[in-house]
């Protein structure tokens, strides 16, 4: 499990205090960001505090904080309350609360929003419903050293931006630029608009702070198969023109047999 991170229980306390309260519903996410989905609202989050987690392991990691939240604060929802009283915070959150607790909703929301990603709302939702249906099984590598912890958030942080993923898609289409595979042709209607992104750029030449991204030039559209076949070994990625000759040099010799 990846550690949450100060910043992070910060924004879940703005979500849970900060959303816009409906009479006898649940509340909607704050109006600073735009939108009535917290599906989306989580995702906004995502870029700058995911941390190699997946989205959805994302999103059920920032909706726990919020909800250990809704019991301390006015948040118009019950939270987790234990023995009539609420669950008692998580050290690190507690903190958070200690610092924040009596601060306005405008001076937190000047804080959080360095974290945030507007522009997320706009984001088709297969491309948000496509990332948290990706598995979790790379954030353990994410945690296995230093040059190696770098290299990996540094990478999924890309691949898995819903902003970058759907400008990625929305550029080069949903066909794998390496061997041809079209997800909609081989499945119908449950492969339309599927399609995974590769992050171009040499990874050591990255900064931890990041970089910006072209979708044009930075990132490529790849069929699951070759996206792993790319990532095969941990200190060897492939380019695609790479990948490529290994595909014909294959696709050659089965003719020839």
């Amino acid at each position: 499990m990846i550690e949450r991170s100060f910043e992070f229980s910060l924004v879940a306390l703005y979500l849970s205090r900060c959303g816009r309260k409906l009479n006898g519903k649940s509340p909607l996410p704050p109006g600073e960001l735009g939108t009535d989905s917290w599906h989306v609202a989580y995702a906004m989050f995502f870029d700058q505090l995911g941390a190699g987690r997946s989205l959805r392991s994302f999103h059920n990691s920032l909706k726990a904080s919020r909800d250990q939240f809704d019991s301390h604060v006015d948040s118009g929802r019950r939270g987790w309350w234990i023995g009539g009283k609420p669950k008692p915070l998580p050290e690190r959150d507690a903190l958070v609360l200690a610092r924040w607790g009596d601060r306005s909703d405008a001076e937190l929301w000047n804080t959080v929003q360095q974290y945030v990603d507007l522009r997320v709302a706009s984001v088709p939702p297969t491309v948000l419903t496509d990332l948290e249906a990706e598995s979790d099984e790379d954030e353990e590598r994410v945690r296995v050293g230093r040059e190696g912890k770098l290299r990996a958030v540094v990478s999924r942080r890309r691949e898995r931006s819903p902003r970058l993923r759907a400008a990625a898609l929305a550029e080069h289409g949903h066909t794998c630029q390496v061997c041809g595979f079209n997800f909609e042709e081989v499945y119908g209607d449950w492969g339309r608009d599927f399609a995974e992104v590769h992050h171009l750029r040499e990874l050591g030449t990255a900064s931890e702070e990041g970089v910006e991204t072209d979708p044009r030039t930075d990132l490529a559209v790849l069929c699951s198969n070759c996206h792993r076949m790319i990532h095969r070994k941990p200190k060897r990625a492939l380019t695609l023109a790479e990948l490529r000759e290994i595909v014909d040099e294959a696709r050659s010799a089965c003719k020839n047999t």
